[in-house]
């Protein structure tokens, strides 16, 4: 059962804190960590539901953590195992950006999600954008969860995953961790865990690629601090590889990326694109091969 988004951002909201570095930290004041999640959606109706469960699910388990880091600390695999989150409260909100849909998409992102926003973008980069970029507050387009004023804090972390995709449950501290430890972005892996659709030999030759490299960049986990999104100029209106986009563009601008294979996001193996070029369309080249 999903829980309704106003009682998860009540529980988790907690008071203002700020933090001085990576997460504004200040002495004698309760830590806040900021994390703003967008999904953008087109005609997901039925898939959306299990990816926001997952998401609130990792929400709820990041708030646990922060409440106690040192007794949860060692029950989720990470790539910074150094890096200690010091105790605090967790403001979390989600966004889905309904892209032109015509099924039942907003009904159930209104029930499950912050706030929803319907558009019609120009590509995926545009409307992970609108996502990114959309004030909080008056104005905004809000669902059933609303929203407290000011997304935009120096201190605050976006993330990013898709409406066919379900985040594990340590996904939200993993991308913590890392900002804790610098990072100003992550670029995180993702795998599959159900090939039915597919040819019986394919998941095999997925993973022989998959691992051959160690750069992926997937715009269904990818974290990066609201500072610097704002400083690059977000996600462009590209038609496909708006991710690997602006983590070039970070890069490119001396801020350190991290990648991490420790909170991998299961994503879709269907046939039928949501975009042009990729992740569907990638599957169905290797699976010609």
């Amino acid at each position: 059962m999903l829980v309704r988004p106003e009682l998860l951002a009540d529980a988790l909201r907690g008071r203002e804190g700020a933090r001085m570095g990576p997460m504004q930290r200040m002495r004698g004041t309760m830590i806040t960590y900021r994390v703003d999640i967008v999904i953008p959606a087109r005609d997901e109706q039925v898939l959306l539901p299990r990816a926001l469960a997952s998401v609130e699910r990792s929400i709820a388990v990041a708030a646990d953590h922060l409440r106690a880091p040192q007794a949860l600390s060692r029950r989720s695999p990470t790539c910074v195992p150094g890096v200690a989150l010091d105790p605090g409260a967790l403001d979390a909100r989600v966004t889905v950006v309904a892209d032109r849909c015509s099924d039942g998409t907003v009904a159930v992102a209104r029930r499950h999600a912050h706030r929803v926003l319907e558009v019609r973008a120009d590509s995926v980069g545009d409307a992970r954008h609108r996502g990114c970029a959309a004030p909080w507050g008056p104005g905004s387009e809000l669902g059933a969860g609303g929203g407290p004023d000011g997304a935009g804090s120096a201190g605050s972390l976006l993330l990013a995953t898709d409406a066919d995709s379900t985040v594990p449950e340590h996904w939200v501290i993993e991308h913590l961790r890392h900002r804790e430890d610098g990072a100003e972005a992550v670029a995180g892996t993702v795998a599959v865990a159900d090939w039915d659709e597919r040819d019986a030999g394919l998941a095999e030759r997925y993973r022989i690629e998959y691992a051959r490299r160690d750069d992926h960049v997937h715009g269904a986990n990818l974290g990066i601090s609201r500072e610097a999104y704002g400083a690059l100029g977000g996600f462009r209106a590209l038609p496909v590889g708006e991710d690997q986009d602006l983590i070039d563009r970070c890069r490119a601008s001396g801020r350190r990326v991290d990648t991490c294979s420790s909170a991998p996001v299961v994503t879709s193996a269907r046939r039928a694109a949501r975009a042009p070029d990729g992740f569907s369309d990638y599957l169905n080249a290797l699976e010609l091969t």
